[in-house]
């Protein structure tokens, strides 16, 4: 664990062990958003039933002999990804591990209520940047609403990865640019700005219109797809990203995202959606 992450346990009233949780910490050192769990259902005997794995109930089955011994293990629907984050942006207030580093957000906005909603962008870097407290998040997968405000003909949006705390990052992202619109993945760099797109994918972005992004980062690899279309690209790295913060980004004023999800997948699954 980092010093922003920990572990919390739930204990029944015979101090018996029911529930571990692990995650990014809020500042009440406790695990926020949507976290990898695991919890244990228990007999009267202390017998372990079953275990729900991430929120999916009875993942692993227990079976047991008058001997407390486990007798037989059954999987009944072992399917997903841990989510380290999920937030949709319900709540009154963003969560307290989420950062604005540039522009301002909001969550309650009027006209695009339980989105986080930028509202204005930085007057130096004119993008805006909301990214998680935590900085060692690496290798996952990441799926993201994005919506351009009416009228948008130009600009960038979407998921940031590798945030070092200092405004360089990479970022998976929609992008208008003077009638062609594409799926791009580009470096940002403190002091500099954008740098050439890296990899792209032609597609169609509609301004006022939802869109979801879906990929994962592992390594030197980055995998990005626009939901819905047949655009997509892989792109590989001759240097490794390292870890660092995950979050979002955009160019334009009143740009809305929602759904933010971060998983852990593992190398046998990535995350690829239809």
């Amino acid at each position: 664990m980092t010093p922003s992450r920990g572990q919390v346990f739930t204990y029944d009233r015979l101090n018996r062990l029911t529930e571990a949780r692990a995650g990014i910490f809020n500042a009440s050192k406790q695990v926020a958003l949507a976290e990898p769990r695991e919890s244990w259902t228990l007999d009267d005997l202390g017998n372990i039933s079953g275990l729900a794995y991430y929120g999916t109930s009875n993942v692993i089955q227990h079976t047991t002999n008058a001997t407390n011994e486990i007798s037989s293990l059954a999987t009944a629907n072992p399917s997903g990804d841990p989510m380290i984050v999920f937030d949709n942006f319900n709540a009154d207030t963003l969560d307290d591990t989420w950062s604005t580093t540039k522009g301002t957000f909001t969550v309650t906005d009027g006209t695009d209520p339980d989105k986080l909603k930028a509202t204005a962008l930085d007057g130096t870097t004119s993008t805006a940047v909301e990214v998680m407290a935590e900085n060692t998040l690496e290798d996952g997968a990441f799926i993201l609403k994005v919506k351009f405000p009416s009228g948008t003909t130009s600009g960038r949006a979407g998921f940031v990865f590798g945030h070092d705390g200092s405004d360089t990052y990479h970022a998976v992202v929609l992008r208008k640019n003077g009638g062609t619109d594409t799926l791009e993945v580009a470096k940002y760099t403190s002091g500099a700005g954008w740098g050439s797109t890296l990899d792209s994918s032609t597609g169609t972005v509609t301004a006022n219109t939802e869109y979801t992004l879906c990929g994962w980062v592992r390594q030197k690899a980055v995998y990005a797809k626009l939901d819905g279309q047949n655009v997509d690209f892989t792109y590989n790295s001759s240097t490794f990203f390292g870890a660092g913060k995950v979050g979002v980004v955009t160019t334009v004023a009143n740009t809305t995202f929602d759904d933010f999800t971060y998983l852990q997948i593992t190398p046998q699954k990535p995350l690829r959606r239809a």
